[in-house]
């Protein structure tokens, strides 16, 4: 869409800037025109005022006959040198608009062609920075490789370590079972002979009319 909007832009450039030229072109052909016929105009009246003055001399008063004649054409030749001097004026002015246009059709060329080349030295700069924060990633990620390897190798070892003593502790645990088995069987067969033994005194006791003695604490299994 901007692409298109560009190529447009440009076309009404190109065609004002050709309309403006055909226009400057028609301008200067008609004042180069109108300098031809009141050149025209002059060569005619001076004509007519020489043949004229030539008259005088056949006049008896001849000064007075030539100030006449240049009297009557003094004035539609100013009109024409007036004129003349408009249409020059005309055409001074139009060269100078032209020159303006050219040089302000210039600077603007120039300010474009530095607006692209920055935004080309932008683009040349974001490229090389992508660039290189790519090439800096590349680095760091290989770097960090060999520190990642390690800490993998690491954490694997700690975890084979811990299923290595989780398993001997379940075998420990496995072995130590028919020793500790054993053990409270025979506390508790400890126990129990405790508590008959005690029974048995106390109910010789009670046979003999004795007191019964007061049991002794039976230690813990």
């Amino acid at each position: 869409m901007k692409f298109l909007l560009l190529l447009w832009l440009m076309w009404g450039t190109a065609m004002a800037q050709t309309t403006a030229g055909e226009a400057s072109f028609a301008q200067a052909d008609a004042a180069l025109a109108r300098l031809h016929e009141i050149d025209a105009a002059r060569a005619g009246l001076q004509a007519k005022q020489a043949a004229e003055q030539t008259a005088c001399y056949q006049r008896f008063a001849v000064n007075d006959c030539l100030t006449e004649v240049k009297s009557r054409y003094r004035a539609p030749l100013r009109e024409l040198r007036q004129e003349e001097l408009s249409v020059r004026d005309g055409e001074r002015a139009r060269k100078e608009r032209e020159r303006q246009a050219r040089l302000e059709e210039q600077r603007q060329q120039d300010i474009q062609n530095k607006e692209s080349a920055a935004r080309r030295a932008q683009s040349s700069a974001s490229s090389e920075q992508r660039q290189a924060d790519a090439e800096r990633q590349r680095k760091e990620r290989e770097a960090a490789q060999p520190a990642q390897a390690e800490r993998a190798r690491a954490s694997r070892a700690q975890q084979e370590r811990s299923r290595a003593d989780a398993e001997a502790a379940q075998q420990q645990r496995a072995a130590d079972a028919p020793e500790q088995r054993r053990r409270f069987e025979e506390n508790q067969r400890a126990a129990q002979e405790r508590r008959q033994s005690l029974q048995r005194r106390q109910q010789e006791q009670r046979d003999s009319g004795k007191p019964a003695a007061k049991p002794l604490p039976i230690p813990p299994p």
